[in-house]
């Protein structure tokens, strides 16, 4: 679960930065 939460917030930080 912690592996994919941060698979999740890497996305998230990459569509907040874009």
């Amino acid at each position: 679960a912690c592996e994919v939460w941060k698979e999740i917030k890497f996305e998230f930080e990459a569509m907040d930065t874009l």
